[in-house]
C-alpha cells in the first residue's frame, strides 16, 4: 500500500507465528532510496493486540492525523477493526483503538468471513464478507458498510444480493477490493469458498469462475449492478487489487495453485514434473436435484429414473473433461537405446 511517493507500508500477516513458523504480525514501511528499499518497523501487532489475525489494511489519510486502518479477524472470534495512529516516523505508535464489528443489541456479529476492507467516504468504509465460516451464515459474498464515530460503531448497512439468485450475484469468496469512483468498486473473487471443504472435494454449494468485476451501488435500486471485467479463465486465485490511476491500469496479485503438501493424503498432481491435472469443482446450483434429494424425504413419482437421468449428465460432463485433458496434456516421452554394432 503507497503511505506517499516515497514509501509503502505492508502487513505482514505472520500466520502461525505461535508455532515458530513465522515472525509475529507486523506494519513495515519501505522507503525509497536509489538501487535499494530499505525496511522499517512501523508497529508489531501481537505485541499490543491479542489473538491478532489481520486480514487486511488501508490507509486513512483524511484523518488528521492520518491513521491505519487494520480489519482483524481473531480466531473463533467477532471481527475487528483496529485504528492505528499515527504513523510519521520517528513517532512511537501506542495501543491501537479496536472496534469489534458486532450488534450492540444482539452482542452477535455483523461481519462472517471479513475479506478485504476500503474507505468509501470520512468515517465510513465497505467490508467484503465472503461468508464462509461453514454455518447457516454460508451464502453468496456480500457488502457491509459501517460508520464509524470516534470509537464507535454508529450504522451498519447490507449492500447485497438475493443470496439464493446466482444470476443477480456472482460473488462466491470475494477477496479483495478497492474504490473506482464513488459508488463503484472494484472486487475480486476466487468463484468457490476456500473454507467450506465440507463433504465431498468435488461437490460444492456454489462455484463459479474466477474474476474481476465491477460493482456499481446506484441510489434509488435495490439491487447494485455488477459487470464482469476479467474473461473466463484469465484468473485462478486472485488475493490483491490495485488500480495505477496515471495509466489507467489495474493490478491483480494472483497466487495460482496453491497446494504445496500432501492434500488427504495424496501428493497433488503438481508435485511431480510428469504429472498432470485439473481441478473439478461441481456447483450444486448447477446439478440437477435429484442428486440431493433427502434420502428420507417423501417417495416422488418415477424416482429412479430422476436419479438416473442426473447421474448420467454428470457422467457426461466428467466425460467432456476427460476428452479436454486428453487434447491438452504434454506428450509422454520414452527413453529409446539404439544398439550400436
Amino acid at each position: 500500500m503507497a503511505e506517499d511517493q516515497e514509501s509503502l507500508l505492508v502487513l505482514d500477516q505472520g500466520h502461525d507465528y505461535t508455532k515458530g513458523n513465522h515472525a509475529p504480525p507486523s506494519i513495515f514501511r519501505y522507503s525509497r532510496f536509489p538501487g535499494k528499499f530499505p525496511r522499517e518497523l512501523v508497529f508489531r501487532l501481537a505485541s499490543t493486540v491479542n489473538d491478532c489475525h489481520p486480514i487486511d489494511m488501508i490507509l486513512d489519510s483524511g484523518a488528521n492525523p492520518k491513521r491505519l486502518v487494520v480489519l482483524d479477524h481473531p480466531k473463533n472470534k467477532i471481527p475487528r477493526l483496529l485504528f492505528i495512529t499515527p504513523v510519521e516516523r520517528g513517532t512511537a505508535v501506542g495501543r491501537p483503538d479496536t472496534i469489534e464489528l458486532k450488534d450492540s443489541k444482539t452482542d452477535t456479529k455483523i461481519v462472517v468471513t471479513p475479506m478485504a476492507i476500503v474507505q468509501e467516504s470520512a468515517n465510513t468504509f465497505v467490508i467484503a464478507d465472503a461468508r464462509a465460516d461453514g454455518s447457516a451464515n454460508m451464502g453468496r459474498g456480500v457488502f457491509v458498510r459501517v460508520t464509524i464515530e470516534g470509537s464507535t460503531l454508529r450504522k451498519v448497512t447490507y449492500e447485497s444480493w438475493d443470496p439464493n439468485e446466482a444470476e443477480n450475484n456472482p460473488l462466491v469468496y470475494p477477496t479483495c477490493l478497492i474504490k473506482e469512483s464513488e459508488g463503484v468498486f472494484l472486487v475480486c473473487d476466487t468463484g468457490f469458498k476456500v473454507l467450506s471443504g465440507k463433504g465431498s472435494r468435488d461437490f460444492r454449494t456454489m462455484a463459479e469462475p474466477a474474476g474481476l468485476y465491477r460493482v456499481k451501488f446506484a441510489q434509488g435500486e435495490k439491487t447494485p449492478r455488477i459487470t464482469r471485467l476479467a474473461s473466463r479463465g484469465g484468473l485462478m486465485n486472485p488475493t490483491k487489487l490495485a488500480s495505477d490511476r496515471a495509466n489507467g491500469v489495474i493490478l491483480v496479485a494472483d497466487t495460482g495453485e496453491t497446494h504445496d503438501r500432501p492434500v488427504d493424503g495424496q501428493v497433488p498432481w503438481r508435485g511431480i514434473p510428469h504429472r498432470f491435472g485439473v481441478s473439478v469443482l461441481f456447483s450444486m446450483e448447477r446439478l440437477p436435484k435429484a442428486l440431493f434429494r433427502d434420502a428420507n424425504a417423501a417417495p416422488i413419482e418415477q424416482p429412479d429414473g430422476d436419479l438416473n437421468l442426473a447421474l448420467e449428465q454428470l457422467a457426461s460432463a466428467s466425460r467432456g473433461i476427460d476428452l479436454v485433458i486428453g487434447q491438452y496434456k504434454p506428450l509422454h516421452a520414452v527413453q529409446v537405446r539404439k544398439i550400436q554394432t
